[in-house]
């Protein structure tokens, strides 16, 4: 059996001390770990973007007031203080209570120009609302998104997200009468009451908070994630049949709406849908 070494360290020539196998084992293992640390990406550090934070929070609160002023105007059809023909008022009312309702939903990029995708459909039913809905989503763009950028969700919900909900339930008690106050101001010589709109500006701030409360964050670095891509790919090739007497070939796409953080450019995956078309997509 070899005996063990317990004398004096051994040293080279130029009198340093030699190093032990062990110790030399351990010495290449932390040097390995520091070569892997090394390498390892690093997550860019944080920096909030005071002005896009600003000026995010301030657009937040407008969206709200951009819908009850449509409400505002779809009244003046109403009431007669805009003279158009009676039927004619009756569609532009039903219109602007639409956009007023669906404007919230892209400038959170719920609705978004995604949608003319499905106009490569093959059924009426989907080409014709899926190029509407999409065409209105190149006008109205998720501006919350685009403006408020890569900062903190919790603070774009903390700052907008509960003083609109809380806002929202003081308007619906005021609706209720059972917190009652109200101001009376006109407008182009049509009277305004609070108390009267209490409902819509309940509506708005309602919505407005549940947007803030469901928009994506990035779960690596807590950003808001602001941009929104979208791609189509190609599920199956088939044969089916359209309208019932005639028979054509056609892809059968998926079409993904993907956000990205852009602070650390991760991605997450939005809601996707499938599309039949009457063509093949190449």
């Amino acid at each position: 059996m070899a005996q063990k070494n317990t004398g004096p360290a051994k040293t080279n020539g130029k009198g340093n001390e030699k190093t032990s196998g062990k110790g030399g084992a351990g010495a290449q293992k932390q040097t390995q770990k520091q070569n892997k640390i090394q390498k390892a990406p690093e997550e860019p550090a944080f920096r909030p973007n005071i002005v896009r934070l600003i000026f995010g929070v301030i657009v937040g609160f407008l969206v709200p007031v951009i819908s009850v002023f449509i409400v505002v105007f779809a009244a003046a059809f109403y009431h007669g203080y805009i003279a158009t023909a009676r039927w004619l008022d009756w569609i532009i009312i039903v219109l602007l209570l639409l956009i007023a309702l669906a404007a919230p939903f892209y400038f959170y990029g719920w609705l978004h120009r995604s949608l003319a995708l499905c106009g490569e459909g093959a059924d009426w039913w989907v080409k014709i609302p899926g190029k509407f809905f999409g065409g209105v989503g190149y006008v109205l763009q998720p501006i919350v998104l685009l403006v408020y950028g890569p900062n903190k969700k919790w603070l774009y919900f903390f700052a907008v997200g509960i003083p609109s909900l809380l806002g929202g339930l003081v308007f619906l008690l005021n609706y209720l009468d059972v917190l009652v106050f109200d101001v009376s101001f006109s407008l182009s010589e049509m009277p305004i009451s609070l108390h009267a709109y209490s409902l819509p500006l309940a509506i708005a701030l309602f919505l407005n908070g549940f947007l803030a409360l469901c928009t994506k964050r990035c779960k690596h670095c807590g950003c808001m994630m602001t941009e929104i891509v979208h791609s189509v790919e190609d599920i199956e090739f088939k044969e089916y049949e359209h309208s019932g007497d005639y028979t054509g070939m056609g892809d059968k796409i998926t079409v993904g709406k993907f956000y990205v953080c852009e602070h650390c450019l991760s991605v997450k995956k939005g809601v996707g849908f499938s599309v039949q078309t009457d063509k093949i997509v190449v």
